[in-house]
């Protein structure tokens, strides 16, 4: 089951808040519903969506989509789970590799380029890295018996952002944690995987700020 994990920069939920575990399935993947992840909610907050496959890409990282959210009953905060993104830096890339070529090269580039996709026109406000998100990912496995040696490291960041829904003025967040893999002599990596990103946001007018985690089971 995948780890998901992220915290808003502003300010958390009134103490006493209380929480729910909720489940992003997979109903397609498996033959049947499979739980892919785990994310603790306020209670009371209705959810939907879940993961699909897209089937059309070599590009194995691409192939599970997640598309989820969670929304407080007023409408007026939300969280948000997205598809992660596999990739190859432009200029370090191999012809024959399946996943695409991005001229993206760090976390932080990755989410600005992602805020874009998913909210247009949408204020980056500040960035911090994220080591407390690195520290929550599960330990790297072993690569296989004859594979040639790589350096692997992770990274996680964080925008804070502005933007505009149905007329309304809202403020969030939007993290991610990616793993970078150097397999060449150029110094720079190659191949770059993220986990699915998370965003949550909430009115501005309410400016009570949101916190979300996500833990497996």
């Amino acid at each position: 089951m995948l780890a998901l994990s992220a915290a808003c920069g502003a300010a958390s939920w009134p103490f006493g808040t209380s929480y729910q575990s909720a489940a992003i399935v997979d109903a397609q993947g498996f033959g049947r519903p499979v739980t892919a992840a785990t994310i603790d909610i306020p209670s009371g907050w209705r959810t939907q969506g879940g993961v699909t496959w897209n089937r059309q890409t070599s590009c194995v990282g691409n192939s599970v989509l997640f598309q989820w959210n969670a929304l407080s009953p007023d409408g007026a905060q939300a969280v948000e789970v997205m598809p992660g993104f596999d990739w190859q830096v432009k200029g370090a890339d191999i012809q024959m590799h399946p996943c695409p070529v991005a001229s993206i090269s760090t976390v932080r580039q990755y989410l600005l380029v992602l805020v874009q996709q998913r909210r247009p026109g949408a204020q980056v406000l500040a960035y911090r890295d994220r080591p407390d998100i690195v520290a929550e990912q599960p330990p790297r496995q072993p690569d296989p018996p004859g594979m040639p040696p790589r350096k692997v490291w992770q990274e996680a960041g964080e925008l804070m952002i502005a933007h505009s829904t149905q007329g309304k003025e809202m403020r969030g967040t939007l993290s991610a944690p990616a793993t970078f893999s150097q397999m060449n002599v150029s110094g720079r990596p190659f191949v770059v995987r993220t986990s699915p990103p998370l965003s949550a946001y909430t009115r501005r007018r309410q400016d009570r700020g949101c916190r979300e985690r996500a833990h497996p089971q």
